[in-house]
């Protein structure tokens, strides 16, 4: 059942399995080195404040994502096609399952792009969990401001008076802009 192999992608005539595969993890790990120096950027343009260039690179990173979303449904396609060579069924079909059962040097130099595409997929995924970060405590910061200016809507009152004449909203919350008019 591990038999090695030898088969031809159906998308490519001709072509070895191994070697479509190769180039499918190639375009792959671009795709992901893109959108990898996309959210670098961001991060950049979130410490800078900037967010005129940072909706920019938001409009650059969707077409990355479909072009990163177009080469998974390749991959399944692919992975669909040799499942159903090999008669295995395709939810049991992995890469590293496959990487068992390719001759070497290939078996070798695939597995190095497995590793590379799985480096690189962790590494983005922490860099976006960065920006997300960055941005919530961005978030955080203009509510705090916009809280000191115009004050919380429980200090917000509707023009009465304490006993002593006073608004009764406590000294130094916010209200720096009167609301009253």
């Amino acid at each position: 059942m591990n038999a090695p192999i030898t088969h031809t992608a159906p998308a490519v005539p001709g072509r070895n399995f191994t070697a479509v595969l190769s180039d499918h993890l190639d375009a792959e790990l671009t795709a992901y080195r893109a959108l990898m120096a996309l959210a670098e950027a961001k991060q950049k343009e979130i410490i800078a404040g900037n967010m005129k260039e940072f909706s920019a690179l938001l409009l650059k990173e969707q077409a990355a994502l479909a072009e990163s979303n177009k080469l998974k449904q390749q991959r399944e396609r692919l992975f669909a096609n040799l499942a159903e060579r090999l008669n295995v069924p395709t939810a049991n079909l992995k890469l590293s399952a496959l990487l068992e059962r390719i001759a070497e040097p290939m078996r070798s130099q695939l597995a190095t792009r497995q590793n590379d595409l799985r480096n690189l997929l962790e590494r983005l995924r922490a860099a976006n969990e960065r920006n997300l970060l960055l941005i919530r405590h961005c978030l955080g910061y203009v509510r705090d401001v916009l809280g000191t200016v115009l004050g919380t809507a429980e200090t917000i009152t509707a023009g009465g008076y304490d006993r002593r004449g006073g608004s009764g909203e406590p000294a130094a919350v916010g209200n720096l802009v009167n609301h009253s008019g």
